[in-house]
């Protein structure tokens, strides 16, 4: 990483003072470094494939772990540094066949991001909305941190720069507006192009999502991930193989074809009955601990005492005014069935299983007087949409009536999602880590009988 920081170091002493088509190609030797560090720290084989390279620099909102691209943002940065200025640099920019160097400077920031998808509009009045939401409602909600920044286009001419703003030096979104166009530009040329697979849409469909970053952005205080942990979940959302050194075509233990599926370790029926189960139980265990500290009853059924059955729920939660049974299951999106049916309908997948049971447990249900909830979870941590409905019901629970718990003990919805991911994250980590160590036992034993 000491690479890293002086590369980054010289880059900054260099900024102020060099010419744009000068430190573009330090800055593209900057982001291959950054790369190169993140490849080192969690084995990502290198180069990237065009789909890999897009969830590494894409932001969280495009389901990318945001280590973004300098080379986007700088354009956009000169751009908006020139447009707050405008006042200033009218003499300047009047003529642009002036060779100085904020002037040619413009020139190749506007051919920058003209080509990379930036709007370009006619108006020679400023140009911004803000997504129909009034002043005060902007400001509060970007305050939160949940808001859409203002929208920007550069004008069809880039000599129009100081007139395009109508003046305007409070431009606080303009890089912002500009970087995100071009981000998403690249990613929707990426998703038009023969390259981009159904299991890539499958993918990018969960990792967008935000919970399913958690186990990045956060970790649990009870649940400490490790170097191991996060790298096979950096490769799966990266799209690679979770074990580059480990791909074989044919799984060892259920002699399945897993040429197409590199994840196939996560739902091979070998493993059903060991660290599968025990993810399951896990999940099943936090959801009640949830439901607990939010004043809910609730409690487990388990394999062992025999009262788990093929028709008898994962547990069961007592609200103030419903009862309720829950069943966990988690799915392999990139199983062919499931693959189909997700890279043609988004959440698709997640519905069909819901469906499926609802219709296995909803006599239990009635028979009980129940209301049934299926909490699905795909390989990424991407929760069904019932089963979010159902952690917003717990939750409410408690902001409902007086606890008399302190707060301390009490766990947030966010912290419960934070602690999901992060538990569904280890245990793929280790069912794939003994999906590999009994494929490679079987291996030497085959071998040895030859």
């Amino acid at each position: 990483m000491s690479v890293t920081l002086n590369a980054y170091n010289k880059l900054l002493n260099i900024l102020p003072i060099e010419r744009l088509y000068v430190i573009l190609s330090m800055i593209t030797t900057l982001d291959n470094t950054l790369q190169r560090a993140l490849a080192e720290r969690f084995d990502i084989p290198l180069p990237l494939s065009a789909t890999a390279l897009p969830s590494l620099t894409q932001p969280g909102r495009n389901g990318g772990l945001g280590l973004r691209s300098m080379a986007l943002v700088a354009p956009a940065a000169k751009w908006a540094s020139a447009a707050v200025v405008a006042n200033d640099i009218t003499h300047l920019t009047n003529n642009m066949n002036n060779l100085l160097p904020i002037v040619t400077d413009m020139m190749v920031c506007y051919n920058i991001l003209a080509n990379n998808g930036v709007e370009v509009a006619d108006r020679p009045q400023g140009y911004h909305n803000q997504n129909n939401q009034d002043a005060a409602d902007y400001e509060h909600k970007k305050k939160l941190g949940f808001f859409e920044c203002k929208h920007y286009a550069i004008p069809n001419n880039p000599a129009h720069l100081t007139t395009f703003y109508n003046g305007d030096t409070n431009l606080p979104d303009l890089q912002r507006s500009l970087t995100k166009q071009q981000e998403d530009h690249l990613l929707q040329t990426l998703k038009e192009s023969n390259q981009f697979l159904p299991s890539d849409k499958v993918r990018f469909n969960s990792i967008r999502l935000k919970p399913t970053a958690h186990f990045i952005n956060h970790n649990s205080s009870r649940i400490i991930l490790n170097n191991a942990h996060i790298a096979m979940g950096v490769r799966m959302r990266l799209g690679i193989h979770p074990l580059p050194a480990f791909n074989p075509h044919t799984c060892p233990l259920c002699l399945k074809d897993m040429s197409d599926n590199p994840y196939h370790a996560l739902g091979c029926g070998k493993l059903k009955q060991t660290v599968v189960h025990a993810r399951h139980d896990k999940a099943c265990a936090l959801i009640a601990e949830f439901a607990r500290s939010c004043d809910a009853v609730a409690t487990c059924t388990t394999r062992s005492d025999g009262s788990k059955g093929d028709t008898v729920p994962d547990g069961y939660i007592y609200l103030r005014n419903k009862s309720i049974s829950f069943d966990v299951t988690g799915i392999n999106t990139h199983f062919k069935s499931y693959e189909t049916r997700e890279a043609r309908t988004n959440g698709g997948a997640l519905k069909d299983r819901e469906g499926a049971k609802i219709k296995t447990y909803r006599q239990h249900a009635a028979d009980n007087d129940l209301e049934f909830i299926p909490v699905v979870i795909d390989l990424y941590g991407r929760c069904g949409d019932k089963a979010i409905k159902l952690f917003e019901d717990i939750a409410l629970e408690l902001t409902s009536i007086d606890s008399y718990r302190a707060p301390h003990i009490n766990m947030s919805l966010t912290d419960f999602m934070i602690e999901l991911s992060c538990i569904w994250q280890k245990f793929n980590a280790r069912i794939i880590s003994q999906w590999a160590c009994k494929s490679r036992q079987v291996i030497y034993k085959r071998n040895n009988r030859r």
